[in-house]
């Protein structure tokens, strides 16, 4: 299967924006991301966060179509548990599995969880 460059070229943009802001602050001073663009880098931006392992990322605009937002990009990762509010325009919100108080205050909740309905 052939490279999309243009697709490599953005993400690594991308990566690059988003280490410059998060030079200005220390990794493990934050707790949470929002992720709420009106681009269509939400999906892009999910994976990014989990890579650089933040323990909670939330985003708006969740509820389908999820393409919409491009949050059909977003890809499982072992470490998170994903959790999804669907009233309104959706919330769904990625926690790192050692986040365990977290965790479980959403589990007593009204959340789709483990991940979107499609």
């Amino acid at each position: 299967m052939a490279l999309n460059w243009d697709k490599v070229s953005y993400l690594k943009e991308l990566r690059g924006l988003c280490d410059e802001i998060f030079a200005q602050f220390s990794l493990d001073t934050i707790d949470l991301v929002f992720v709420d663009l009106d681009i269509h880098l939400r999906g892009d931006l999910v994976n990014i966060m989990m890579e650089k392992n933040i323990p909670i990322i939330a985003a708006h605009d969740t509820n389908p179509p999820i393409h919409s937002h491009r949050f059909d990009k977003v890809t499982s990762h072992p470490q998170y548990k994903v959790f999804h509010f669907s009233k309104g325009a959706g919330l769904t919100l990625w926690v790192r599995k050692d986040c365990l108080d977290v965790i479980q205050c959403l589990q007593k909740t009204d959340c789709i969880p483990n991940g979107f309905k499609k």
